[in-house]
């Protein structure tokens, strides 16, 4: 039987999570609150045999902006089954979580059967990650690297470019974010309503903004997140926006990051718009050179790969986006929840 989950079944749930992932924090029920419920029920969905879980599926509904109009993206997450026996019926249940709605999308669709996965997702694009480290680079060392930067700093800073951290989303975001959506055909509608939600109020991980401002109006604005490793201080920039893409935003966030002695940046996107600003900021595109150096995940440390690939689908696709013109960050999905509980 496959069923909504609603708080009764709350405990079983936590209980099989626990079973097949140890300390994972899909078995944190405050958690499952903060990501997945709803009034009554929650997001998730559950394949019951004889009155015992046998697989789950966690489901993110998220707002889009596809071409300008609003659209409810479904997005699978989490997935396991229990015993090989029950795949097929796991797919049929993915399949008909998606199949009525305009839009749905995956990072790992976790779908056994090809035919059912290509049913629910026409297209995949790459999910890229940028990799700056602040204590190497080439032939130089970390001061040397870092004298570079602060040199071409003191040139951007004399056009009136400042720099402001804050550690709450402002209203005059909401000015920059929709002018950065209509750079896109496919983009989540992040207001401020949006940007509050998902990182304010998290409990779990604590996020700030960096703003960029050319004389003196606010023209980008970068969400980090920072984590210390061994003494070394890690900057993942989970979400990026916008209101003048012809300026590289990426060189100024840099000058802020050597300023707290940060040693180690990344940035996973999917989309290519900035790739050429990262990469003139010094950033280079990893290809899993670096994976002994800079793990995926940090909360706790872990090297475990992922899925290079953002898959999407849906009745509202009626052909596949360029990856110019679509934008996702790693905050976007389920890729920035602590990966255990500390």
């Amino acid at each position: 039987m496959f069923k909504q989950v609603s708080e009764n079944d709350l405990e079983d749930l936590s209980n099989y999570i626990k079973k097949y992932y140890k300390n994972s924090i899909l078995s944190n029920k405050n958690f499952l609150s903060y990501e997945f419920k709803l009034i009554k029920k929650y997001n998730i969905y559950i394949l019951k045999v004889y009155n015992k879980i046998k697989g789950f599926n966690f489901v993110l509904k998220k707002i889009f902006l596809y071409k300008g109009l609003k659209h409810k993206l479904i997005w699978t997450s989490a997935a396991h089954i229990s015993e090989k026996k029950y795949n097929f019926f796991f797919g049929f249940l993915i399949y008909e979580i998606h199949k009525k709605n305009p839009l749905v999308g995956a990072f790992s669709p976790n779908i056994n059967s090809k035919k059912i996965n290509d049913l629910i997702f026409k297209y995949k694009y790459d999910f890229q990650r940028y990799v700056l480290l602040l204590n190497y680079h080439n032939n130089m060392n970390g001061n040397e690297l870092k004298y570079l930067y602060k040199k071409n700093l003191l040139k951007k800073l004399n056009k009136n470019l400042t720099i402001q951290c804050s550690s709450k989303a402002k209203k005059k975001y909401e000015t920059v974010t929709k002018k950065f959506a209509k750079n896109f055909d496919l983009i989540i509608n992040k207001n401020l309503k949006y940007l509050i939600n998902r990182y304010d109020n998290n409990n779990f991980i604590e996020y700030k903004y960096l703003e960029v401002y050319k004389s003196k109006k606010l023209i980008s604005v970068f969400v980090f997140r920072k984590q210390i490793y061994k003494s070394n201080i890690y900057y993942r920039i989970v979400d990026f926006f916008s209101s003048d893409l012809s300026f590289n935003s990426w060189p100024i966030l840099i000058s802020y990051l050597i300023s707290n002695n940060v040693t180690y940046v990344d940035f996973f996107v999917v989309g290519n718009i900035q790739n050429n600003s990262l990469i003139k900021a010094g950033f280079f595109k990893d290809k899993s050179k670096t994976k002994h150096v800079i793990p995926n995940l940090l909360s706790p440390i872990s090297y475990r790969k992922w899925n290079p690939f953002f898959y999407i689908g849906g009745s509202a696709l009626s052909k596949k986006i360029s990856p110019k013109k679509i934008w996702l960050t790693k905050s976007d999905g389920d890729r920035d929840w602590p990966n255990k509980i500390l």
